[in-house]
């Protein structure tokens, strides 16, 4: 096929996308052979790969692009990093944009990677570096100083914070009806943790009705925070029917992150400290760590957690003593242990137990995933065999313990 008729094929497809008509643009996409895609049209391709929720097909799209004889174009790197990001291979994303020259572009896609890693204090410096280009546009230098706030929030930089808000919120209004709501739910948190629960409620009830027609998770979000602040203001209690269906509506649209910071968040509440230990010890992220420690400075941490199955019978597997002659201490299958055992909330996904397993080496869509297969046989084969009382589940989401 025709360069050009690939470049109207992109052109339709990229429409549909623009006009929300997801579906038929997946029927759209899926109709054609991207693997001979002409190469300056490999970036445009792979863009709408992982727009379509297809990240993998992203990285099959340009990956000739980024490692073979040819040198990548800036476009390249900035869009397969995007794909990376979007599988959790977060390592690998960074090193290759540090091949680019630090241009705007380069700061803020490394500053969504800081975020997905709840690295705030990186992230915002990303960020102050993109939003210094003059010739950023309204919704670009909007999206940049949104993305801001949420980091100023996070590591609790509030000073003169409703003052550095009110402009962007007018400028949302006018700008995108999706970001007006994100700011929103940025205020709310904001009145959250200055201990005004009724103001934060008042905002999200504001936001969820404008937020009646955006995806569902959008409402998760702005529920969460609902909910947070009812419990806050007493007027809901957290070990309430509504918390706990709440949960179980988060996990059932596997949005992990939002489940582990509601958790947080009510175990300050209650006063619980057996779920924050779970939730701390139970997450592999060392910026949230950070954060719960810096909240929490009156408290001690053990040094080992016991994570049990409360059905199971009683029965220890220390993952640091390096004496069990099947998973070898600081080798592959102990390393895969420790890595399934960190996180208690997301499920591991191939690339993402790829790039704890090997963080200094290259992802290929079709040859990795199969050396993480053969670890997890080995791992399952392991339990089985040694009569473990431990389940490694595979979920469509990924593997967990």
């Amino acid at each position: 096929m025709a360069v050009e008729s690939y470049h109207k094929l992109i052109q339709k497809i990229d429409q549909l996308v623009s006009n929300y008509n997801i579906e038929q643009a997946k029927v759209e996409f899926q109709k054609v052979s991207w693997d001979k895609t002409p190469r300056e049209l490999c970036a445009s391709a792979a863009s709408l790969a992982r727009r379509l929720d297809n990240p993998k097909g992203a990285l099959k799209i340009l990956h000739n692009n980024i490692y073979g004889t040819e040198s990548p174009t800036p476009a390249d790197i900035i869009e397969y990093s995007s794909s990376l990001r979007t599988l959790g291979l977060i390592n690998q994303a960074l090193t290759l944009l540090d091949r680019v020259p630090p241009t705007t572009t380069v700061h803020l896609h490394k500053a969504f990677c800081y975020i997905t890693q709840w690295d705030y204090d990186l992230a915002l410096e990303e960020l102050d570096n993109y939003i210094k280009d003059p010739s950023l546009t309204k919704k670009q230098f909007l999206l940049a100083q949104v993305n801001r706030a949420t980091c100023l929030i996070e590591c609790d930089r509030l000073h003169n914070f409703l003052q550095f808000i009110q402009p962007l919120e007018k400028e949302a209004q006018k700008l995108s009806p999706h970001l007006y709501i994100n700011i929103l739910e940025i205020k709310a948190q904001f009145f959250i943790k200055e201990d005004e629960s009724q103001k934060a409620i008042e905002v999200l009830d504001q936001a969820l009705e404008l937020a009646q027609q955006q995806e569902h998770t959008t409402n998760l979000f702005l529920k969460k925070w609902q909910l947070i602040a009812k419990c806050k203001n007493k007027t809901l209690d957290v070990a309430s029917e509504e918390v706990e269906l709440f949960r179980k509506e988060i996990r059932k649209a596997a949005q992990w992150e939002t489940l582990r910071d509601f958790d947080y968040h009510l175990s300050q509440l209650s006063d619980n400290k057996n779920l924050m230990n779970y939730v701390f010890y139970g997450t592999p992220f060392r910026g949230y760590r950070k954060t719960i420690i810096k909240q929490n400075s009156n408290r001690s941490w053990d040094e080992k957690y016991i994570w049990k199955n409360k059905k199971s019978k009683d029965s220890s597997l220390d993952l640091l003593s390096g004496d069990r002659k099947s998973t070898p201490f600081g080798l592959g299958l102990h390393r895969l242990w420790m890595i399934l055992s960190s996180d208690f909330y997301s499920p591991w996904s191939v690339p993402r137990i790829f790039n704890s397993l090997f963080p200094d080496e290259v992802f290929h869509p079709v040859s990795s995933p199969k050396r993480v297969y053969r670890l997890i046989q080995q791992l399952t084969q392991i339990i089985e065999s040694e009569a473990l009382q431990v389940n490694l589940n595979s979920t469509v989401h990924g593997y967990r313990l």
